[in-house]
């Protein structure tokens, strides 16, 4: 689980996912603040120093120990078949026509192990095995490798502070777009709750999450305050799906309460979910992107922003007062991207509010998984799942992106692909979460939530329209 191997939350906030020699190496690495490129580039620099230290390190150590000598390898080879012979003339007495049909195979055996034994040194590192020399580690199993032949992963902070002078450098380029889109100029606020075809503010209370002694009783409860409130929601048409959309976008000033966030915090959250024109196969491979003379898809966007309480919580409360979602957030934020376990960690909620209606026909599946929170990831028949969140984000916003046609398995495809037509006629709650895994992670909270009060998907704008800041709804 990730949140064993990463510790605790509070104090623990800010260490690795693995446990690296850089620690060794050098105790203290200076804090990067992706905002300046210098001090981005300088951490990168550090990092990539580090793990240049620990290549060598592990070469010097390798130079210490001594391998086998060529002589020791077939020695050991004669000495076992010997072994062998003599076992076997011990066993068998005097019956020397059967005690040379045995040995007849194990002397060819002896015969080819020399012969490996010599040669195997000068093999390519791919032939050899990992070991470094013993009984074990020679003739009859692997053999004989370096450890420079073995490559050396990069720490989650070297990979954190590449994708940080990634994301400063992307967030320079942006600044060079013309952002024309408006956010929430396809989809109005509701001006009177349930008005028909507009959005408005949820009640995170409404969601039944894990509770604080969830692992030991199973027992969810109402959700903690939402961190984060809604400012916009748009629903758009598109052939091909369309990431990162923040950074096509005006997005609104910063308030007062928005200034002064750490760079692991965004003031602006977006959901970005794709879902195609025609829903893919049940068998086979899904179709190639684009509409290819089909219907096009859909992309229901969400967005929010930061909540005051929540900017005041970061900025003047130790995090070990922190509630458990926030922690988790501050975790998730800052290491979702590097880490793929962790990546599948986010949870979303639909709430189907007026589902009780026999009328609509809603397919049996959603009343099965309605108002049950679903992991972002995908199927895996061994080890951890990996999660299928396409994370864009600098340190004014975070978009998560989701391709339903593409990560999600086809029978959801076909159920969500079904309930389309009919989401005009719901009153929908949506809530997105980091799911806690641990005691210190509970309870769970919800991030970000809103409701759509039945949406009509037809009155979706074309994606290009909505980016030129042409398409708005009447």
């Amino acid at each position: 689980m990730w949140d064993a191997a990463r510790g605790r939350m509070g104090s623990r906030s800010e260490e690795p996912d693995t446990v690296t020699m850089e620690a060794v190496v050098e105790p203290a690495s200076p804090r990067h603040d992706s905002g300046c490129a210098a001090d981005a580039e300088a951490a990168l620099a550090h990092h990539e120093a580090a793990t240049a230290r620990l290549r060598l390190s592990a070469a010097e150590a390798e130079v210490s120990v001594g391998e086998l000598a060529h002589g020791d390898r077939v020695c050991w080879a004669a000495a076992v078949t010997g072994f062998h012979v003599f076992a076997l003339r011990y066993y068998l007495g005097g019956d020397a026509t059967r005690l040379e049909t045995l040995c007849r195979p194990l002397l060819a055996t002896g015969v080819i192990a020399l012969v490996v034994a010599l040669l195997r040194p000068r093999a390519p590192a791919p032939v050899r095995g990992p070991g470094r020399g013993g009984f074990f580690d020679t003739v009859w199993f692997s053999g004989y490798a370096a450890q420079r032949d073995e490559p050396v992963f990069a720490s989650l902070e070297l990979v954190d502070a590449r994708r940080a002078l990634a994301r400063k450098r992307r967030a320079d380029s942006i600044l060079d777009l013309k952002t024309r889109a408006t956010p929430g100029s396809s989809v109005p606020r509701s001006t009177k709750s349930g008005d028909r075809g507009t959005w408005e503010n949820a009640d995170p209370a409404d969601f039944s999450l894990r509770g604080a002694d969830y692992l030991r009783d199973k027992r969810k409860y109402a959700s903690a305050p939402d961190l984060y409130e809604p400012f916009a929601f748009d629903t758009l048409r598109s052939c091909e799906a369309v990431f990162d959309l923040p950074a096509r976008a005006a997005l609104p000033a910063a308030l007062d309460h928005e200034s002064g966030l750490p760079a692991w915090c965004p003031r602006i959250l977006c959901q970005n979910m794709v879902f195609p024109g025609t829903p893919p196969p049940l068998f086979g491979r899904p179709p190639s992107p684009g509409c290819g003379g089909g219907p096009k898809g859909w992309q229901i966007v969400c967005w929010w922003r930061i909540k005051e309480s929540t900017a005041r919580a970061i900025r003047d409360d130790p995090p070990e007062t922190w509630p458990p979602h926030l922690k988790l957030w501050q975790y998730y934020a800052t290491h979702a991207e590097t880490a793929s376990t962790l990546n599948g960690a986010l949870k979303g909620v639909a709430r189907v509010e007026n589902i009780g209606d026999a009328s609509l026909g809603l397919p049996r599946l959603l009343h099965q998984f309605n108002a049950k929170p679903v992991l972002m990831a995908a199927t895996a028949l061994i080890g951890e799942r990996p999660g299928v969140v396409r994370v864009s984000r600098t340190d004014d916003y975070y978009e998560f992106g989701l391709d339903v046609g593409a990560d999600f398995a086809a029978t959801s495809n076909h159920a969500l692909f079904k309930l389309l037509p009919k989401f005009h006629l719901l009153k929908c709650d949506v809530g997105w979460l980091v799911e806690g895994r641990s005691v210190a992670d509970l309870p769970e909270g919800i991030l970000a939530c809103m409701r759509l009060n039945y949406v009509d998907l037809n009155d979706a704008v074309d994606v290009d329209d909505w980016l030129a800041g042409t398409g708005k709804r009447d």
